[in-house]
């Protein structure tokens, strides 16, 4: 607003300036106009005076010449036509038609001028309005992301507390990176600030017993015990019995047989199962084979019908081209894996 009222002082400023001009033109034109006028006029006084002048001085020369006044002669003065004097007339109406014009020209030009800077003025309105519109709408949108900006950073923000107090009550280290920029919270998985703790040792394997059977351990105990006493595999009837009674009766701390076999902890019921079980290792009437206890005691396995075997002897064959009588470790497991009742 400010610079339109300058705008449009100085517009009018400006006119009154250019009008004020011409009319000081216009005095000046005129006042020379006048001076040629009085100018002849007085030229011509002053020679009827020095005339004169001159007449009374040879007046008095001559005494006696004539007394007869001389008159002054009249003043000369410019002979104008009524052709010039219309010339002039005209020349000065069209020399004021052309100031008129000048100065109606001035006052329709601060019109125009006026006009445009009003036209300027409302468009410059028009276009702050909208453009003080547009900044509203922009200042509302900024404050609303900048309100849900603020929001997601302080879940963000929860969520690195939650994780720092669930750590805290579970006096748990955080291994894993924490990373918070801004908005964004994440556990990067593939950053950790401290190696993982070594594993803990692999405890020794333990066999457990099953519907019986005696483990590896017992097997070798008891292998070891029968091989002191009969290195090469025979023992008799009662040095067997009497030795699997001590075993079985000692059985307590010891675990050389399966807990199943507790129950021949009774003398009558131990004498009779181990009178049994003698009876069918027996070679003959005296001596047992005690490696054959052992495999017995180390089943269950399932026992091949004479049609499983014959299959699996034609296997062998087929894997032994030279017809040697042996295979190579990679022909056995290749064998033994194709058969279904290993």
């Amino acid at each position: 607003m400010d610079t339109w009222q300058q705008a449009s002082l100085a517009v009018s400023h400006m006119v009154a300036a250019e009008i004020h001009q011409r009319l000081l033109e216009e005095e000046k034109e005129n006042q020379p106009a006048e001076t040629k006028e009085k100018s002849p006029q007085m030229s011509a006084n002053k020679k009827a005076k020095k005339e004169q002048a001159k007449k009374k001085k040879e007046d008095k020369k001559e005494k006696g010449k004539s007394s007869a006044a001389v008159e002054a002669a009249p003043t000369p003065t410019a002979v104008v036509t009524a052709e010039e004097i219309a010339k002039m007339e005209k020349k000065n109406e069209l020399r004021l038609k052309i100031k008129e014009e000048h100065l109606a020209a001035l006052q329709f030009e601060e019109r125009a001028t006026q006009f445009r800077l009003e036209l300027i003025k409302a468009k410059t309105l028009a276009f702050l309005e909208d453009l003080v519109t547009k900044l509203v709408d922009i200042y509302k949108l900024m404050e609303k992301w900048l309100g849900e900006r603020y929001l997601k950073e302080m879940a963000s923000v929860e969520k690195l507390t939650e994780v720092a107090r669930h750590h805290i009550e579970t006096s748990t280290k955080i291994q894993n990176e924490l990373y918070l920029d801004q908005e964004d919270f994440f556990i990067n998985g593939d950053v950790k600030v401290f190696p993982d703790p070594p594993p803990p040792v692999r405890p020794p394997p333990v066999e457990k017993e099953e519907n019986g059977t005696l483990t590896i351990e017992q097997l070798d105990s008891l292998r070891e015990q029968f091989l002191n006493i009969a290195p090469k595999g025979i023992i008799g009837n009662k040095a067997f019995t009497d030795i699997l009674l001590d075993l079985v009766t000692l059985n307590l701390g010891t675990s050389n047989f399966p807990s199943s076999w507790m129950h021949l902890t009774q003398p009558e019921v131990s004498i009779y199962f181990l009178q049994e079980l003698t009876s069918l290792l027996t070679i003959n009437s005296e001596f047992v084979d005690w490696r054959k206890f052992l495999l017995v005691s180390s089943l269950p396995w399932p026992f091949p019908l004479e049609e499983m075997l014959l299959e699996t002897l034609q296997r062998f064959k087929a894997v032994d081209e030279e017809q040697l009588g042996t295979v190579t470790f990679e022909q056995y497991m290749q064998v033994v894996v194709n058969t279904y009742w290993h």
